[in-house]
């Protein structure tokens, strides 16, 4: 878990974090690498209302092990998750119902092999049935291209008759890459 507060590592070259029962954000708080940064977790979720952001001054990797927690059981609604590096990967899975996901290569490409999804959710009190709004997903990348490969899987879907969400992506000096 990563809580309220801030987090600068520095001095290193590298930093691994390994996650293999999930990374999740709570309250307000950043983590800052001043080079590489690399993530070994199945998934990575907000509880209710976080606002976290994770940077790294050179790459930023959040990759899926080869084993371990399938993904969030109960992922908080309207987190708004940050990640930031040079180049950007992931294969995990980033699950932030109804909320805000934004994924920025300052310096090359963003590559996803995994599953992003704001998508809104339903909820079941005695017999009446609440369905959430999908949030928002921004992929970036400033330099480079924005890849999207086999088995990705991005979703701003709306639950029920709620509003679905919005995709931006963003590549000016580069392309989107649909390679699935």
């Amino acid at each position: 878990r990563l809580g309220t507060g801030q987090l600068r590592i520095d001095r290193f070259a590298a930093v691994e974090i390994n996650a293999v029962n999930g990374l999740i954000m709570e309250g307000a708080g950043s983590l800052l690498a001043a080079r590489d940064l690399t993530a070994t977790t199945p998934f990575v979720s907000g509880t209710k209302g976080a606002t976290h952001g994770i940077t790294a001054g050179g790459a930023l990797k959040l990759l899926a092990p080869a084993s371990g927690a399938q993904g969030p059981t109960d992922a908080g609604l309207g987190a708004s998750l940050t990640f930031q590096g040079a180049r950007l990967e992931t294969s995990s899975t980033i699950a932030l119902p109804s909320g805000s996901l934004r994924l920025t290569a300052t310096q090359g490409d963003l590559d996803l092999r995994g599953a992003l999804s704001t998508a809104g959710s339903s909820r079941t009190l005695y017999d009446i049935t609440r369905h959430t709004p999908a949030g928002n997903i921004s992929l970036r990348s400033e330099t480079g291209s924005v890849n999207l490969h086999a088995n990705s899987v991005v979703s701003v879907a709306a639950s029920g008759p709620a509003e679905a969400g919005r995709l931006e992506v963003a590549a000016p000096l580069g392309q989107l890459s649909l390679r699935g």
